[in-house]
C-alpha cells in the first residue's frame, strides 16, 4: 500500500513530457449559426456555475451545454418570457442567479427552479423618441446589491428583499418591489466637469465588483 501510494506521488511530481503536454492542450472550438446559434451577433457571454455557456445575441439569450443549444426568446402570449429578443449584457451574481440586460425592455432576471424570466423595466418615465435604455454593464456590490450601467439613464443599484432567496414573487415585474436606486447620468458629468468625487457612488475593485 506504501509502494503504491509513493509511485502515485512520483508520477504527480514528475514533469510531463511535451508529447503528454501537446495531448492536454484543448483546442479552440467555433460555435456559428451553423452549430445552432440563433443569431451571429454576440454581445456578450457568461458562464454560470452549473456549467452553461450563455450567449447574449441579437435574436435571443442562447444557453449551450458543449452539444445543443436552447434559444430563449419574448413570447407576448408568456409574461415569464424574455421581455425582448435583443439581449445586450449577462451576470451570474454569487447567489448564482442569472441577469439579462437587453436593447430596450430594461433587465431581466432568470429563475433557473422554474425557467421564468422577471422583469425590471427600468423605464423611469423616460419615453423619448431616439432616447437609448440598453443595458450594457452589470456587476455586484459587496453587500449582493446588483448594479446596472444603463445607456442614457446612468447607474442604477437594485435591492432584492431577503425573503426572495428561497422563492420569487408570483408576478413577472418585480420593479415595484425591489429597492431601484437610479444616479442619473447628469451627476456623473456634473462631477467629471468640476474634476469632484460623486457622494456615494461605489468604485470599481479589480475583480469587478464594487465597494
Amino acid at each position: 500500500m506504501v509502494a503504491r501510494i509513493l509511485s502515485l506521488l512520483i508520477c504527480w511530481f514528475l514533469p510531463l513530457s511535451p508529447a503528454v503536454m501537446a495531448q492536454s492542450v484543448v483546442a479552440p472550438e467555433a460555435v456559428t449559426i451553423e452549430n445552432g446559434l440563433s443569431q451571429g451577433m454576440v454581445f456578450d457571454m457568461c458562464q454560470t456555475r452549473d456549467g452553461f455557456m450563455w450567449m447574449a445575441t441579437k435574436d435571443g439569450l442562447n444557453r449551450y451545454d458543449g452539444y445543443n443549444f436552447k434559444i430563449f426568446t419574448n413570447d407576448p402570449f408568456d409574461p415569464f418570457s424574455l421581455a425582448e429578443n435583443t439581449v445586450t449584457a449577462l451576470f451570474e451574481d454569487s447567489r448564482g442567479r442569472l441577469w439579462v440586460g437587453t436593447e430596450s425592455k430594461g433587465l431581466d432576471l432568470y429563475d433557473r427552479r422554474n425557467g421564468r424570466f422577471y422583469h425590471f423595466p427600468l423605464n423611469f418615465k423616460r419615453n423619448i423618441k431616439g432616447f437609448s435604455s440598453e443595458i450594457y454593464a452589470l456587476c455586484e456590490a459587496s453587500d449582493g446589491a446588483i448594479c446596472v450601467l444603463q445607456r442614457g439613464c446612468g447607474l442604477i443599484r437594485i435591492v432584492l428583499p431577503d425573503a426572495w432567496e428561497k422563492q420569487l414573487p408570483a408576478e413577472p415585474d418585480l420593479s415595484g418591489s425591489a429597492g431601484v436606486t437610479l444616479f442619473p447620468l447628469g451627476q456623473f458629468i456634473a462631477a467629471d466637469a468640476a474634476n469632484e468625487d460623486i457622494e456615494g457612488i461605489p468604485e470599481p475593485l479589480p475583480n469587478g465588483n464594487l465597494l
